[in-house]
């Protein structure tokens, strides 16, 4: 069975079976009680697109998936969720001129299947992993369920791992769990370990049987530029609008704890701060680039 995950601003992506046959019913169980910190997060966006002056404006909205990093409300995403930009970057200049950029100008957050949709602005982003950090503004005295990565486990070749997603409103957004394996490691760009088996979903963690978090899934740039055969920004969004989805093209890379945590812990000093200036009135997101994350000791 298969399952088609949307990521962004319409990333089909066509997963594997949810279970491989090295996962038990008790890992997947285990897994499953993390559920609560994995939020859905809708996201309406600006994008200007097109080829020299002839540029066109568009809003749209979708939906993607978040997980909890601080209680107060604090949630961690791709930025694929809303832009194709930094995908885009991987496959070098585009020779047609075809230019786009998105903003994003609304963030609403769901927790669980809950009707209630929060309030959230974008406190901070991180280009070098792909991920961006929203604040919820109004969740008032509430404490989520986070995400703990302080777990100092770490994936090795061949070990069966696990994620959790959740599926669309219109099913409830109930949680399901994806299994995959780590099929192997990199240096460069960074310490990251290769994906196969499933296609993991950008800006939520990657668990061990028992549950520990192992890291977190994301698309990194190559350290050599794409060649001229590589597909640019124009055939990429082709591909992506007609059903092609990102496979072949986009390889899911497991980014270990060592090197998300510091992020974390910047962002949440930025959202400190996003949050403190935030007006109840406000809305539009105001963002902060945070610099980038330090590059992990080769294995």
């Amino acid at each position: 069975m298969k399952i088609l995950t949307i990521l962004g601003i319409g990333l089909a992506v066509v997963g594997a079976p949810i279970v491989s046959a090295a996962t038990t019913a008790q890992e997947m169980q285990t897994v499953m009680q993390a559920a609560p910190s994995i939020v859905t997060v809708k996201i309406v966006s600006r994008t200007q697109m097109g080829e020299g002056s002839t540029v066109q404006n568009q809003e749209s909205s979708t939906s993607a998936p978040g997980v909890v990093v601080e209680a107060n409300g604090l949630i961690m995403l791709s930025k694929s969720s809303y832009s194709m930009d930094s995908l885009a970057s991987m496959f070098g200049e585009d020779s047609s001129g075809f230019k786009m950029k998105t903003t994003p100008t609304d963030f609403k957050v769901t927790v669980g299947d809950e009707s209630h949709e929060y309030n959230a602005v974008l406190a901070a982003t991180d280009d070098i992993l792909g991920l961006a950090f929203i604040q919820i503004t109004d969740l008032g005295d509430r404490k989520l369920q986070t995400a703990d990565f302080s777990a100092a486990a770490s994936p090795s070749v061949g070990d069966d791992v696990l994620s959790l997603s959740r599926l669309p409103k219109g099913y409830d957004f109930a949680p399901i769990v994806h299994a995959g394996r780590i099929a192997g490691s990199i240096t460069l760009p960074r310490s990251a370990f290769v994906l196969d088996g499933v296609e993991g979903i950008p800006g939520l963690p990657v668990y061990s049987g028992d549950g520990k978090i192992l890291g977190v899934v994301t698309f990194l740039k190559p350290t050599v530029s794409a060649s001229a055969g590589s597909p640019g920004m124009l055939q990429l969004l082709t591909s992506l609008f007609s059903g092609g989805g990102l496979s072949g093209a986009m390889q899911s890379f497991v980014v270990p704890n060592t090197t998300v945590r510091p992020v974390i812990a910047q962002a949440e000093q930025r959202a400190v701060a996003v949050l403190a200036k935030s007006a109840p009135s406000s809305t539009s997101p105001s963002s902060t680039a945070m610099k980038p994350a330090a590059k992990a000791p080769a294995k």
